[in-house]
């Protein structure tokens, strides 16, 4: 609040009004408290300012700033503890940090203690995790050659697309399902005490190019070396197949993992006694993170190499793919792949 010293009473600061908050005080208690006109807005203060974040998810923030307003006498430390997700365990800054002694886990936006070596064992596990699900592929020929697989595939893709909405209203069994369709990761594991959304953001994107650079590695070694396992039919034949369906899996967990890496929020500040305001942008998941600076920098960088090396050419192959075999790309291996892509939906 600020004092109007011509009619000799407290007003709400214009740098809260223009962000749509409301203040207000009780007719009997005599207090103050801040109301917000709109979901997912975050209100702290800190070190003398005032913090706004225009967009707090929900796995993060709960509704209590605009159902019932926070007081000032809470201003430093429990506004911003009583806007959090009580369910995810998140505090402090934009409710996205764990407590002390808690972590970050895969498979969603819960806080938890590590119990166990997780990360001793994370490895291995997802080496033969990958080598049992590409054995899984070959053997029992699961490919979008088949209709079914396709028709599958294509709808956990659609979904997928829904990930954060999935989390956001508690519908987690139904998430889980298509994200293990997705090969994303649905089991809520804390690999090491400390770790946060960053690192597991970097982690996700290793899973889906393990099991490609297995197949590519299958089809050059069953072109370029002598090798007797690469000698057995089946192999050969469903190689290109295999590799198609994992492209058409792990596209949209992809899509999924870059959207995550790029979405922003914008952060507000208001100095009560300089009365300075100033704006930047944050990393949605992690508002302690500056937008493209430090840490956030790689995983952005991440983000748009996957996109403009691998996801957007597999989109011009997938939709333009007959026109580039008929006048750029006529090798045999790309009329194979199209082939797979689309043999599905050939009469």
């Amino acid at each position: 609040f600020k004092e109007d010293l011509i009619v000799m009473k407290c007003e709400c600061r214009a740098f809260l009004i223009q962000h749509h908050f409301e203040c207000h005080t009780t007719k009997n208690e005599g207090f103050y408290y801040i109301q917000v006109k709109y979901d997912n807005l975050w209100l702290g203060f800190q070190q003398g300012s005032l913090v706004i974040c225009d967009y707090c998810p929900s796995v993060f923030c709960n509704e209590v700033l605009r159902t019932e307003g926070v007081t000032l006498e809470d201003s430093n430390a429990s506004p911003t503890n009583k806007q959090c997700n009580e369910e995810n365990g998140r505090i402090g800054f934009v409710c996205s940090e764990c407590p002390p002694g808690y972590s970050s886990v895969f498979g969603g936006y819960t806080c938890t203690q590590c119990n166990g070596p997780w990360f001793i064992l994370f490895i291995p596990l997802h080496v033969l995790a990958g080598l049992a699900l590409v054995a899984l592929l070959f053997l029992f020929n699961l490919t979008i050659v088949q209709g079914t697989i396709n028709g599958i595939s294509l709808y956990a893709n659609i979904m997928y697309l829904y990930y954060d909405d999935l989390q956001d209203y508690a519908r987690k069994p139904f998430y889980k399902i298509i994200s293990l369709l997705n090969f994303g990761s649905e089991f809520e594991i804390c690999l090491y005490d400390g770790m946060n959304e960053f690192t597991k953001a970097m982690l996700l994107f290793s899973f889906p190019f393990y099991l490609l650079l297995i197949v590519v590695l299958i089809i050059i070694g069953a072109h370029k070396f002598n090798l007797k396992i690469f000698k057995v039919e089946f192999i050969a034949k469903r190689a290109v197949p295999v590799l198609a369906t994992l492209m058409v899996l792990t596209y949209t967990n992809l899509i999924g993992l870059v959207i995550h890496a790029l979405r922003y929020t914008n952060i507000y500040t208001h100095n009560t006694l300089t009365e300075e305001e100033t704006t930047y942008r944050v990393w949605l998941y992690q508002p302690r993170l500056r937008y493209f600076e430090k840490e956030h920098l790689a995983l952005g960088l991440l983000a748009v190499t996957v996109t403009v090396l691998y996801l957007i050419p597999l989109t011009v192959v997938t939709l333009f793919g007959d026109f580039l075999r008929r006048n750029c790309i006529r090798s045999l291996w790309f009329s194979h792949f199209l082939d797979v892509f689309h043999g599905a939906y050939r009469w």
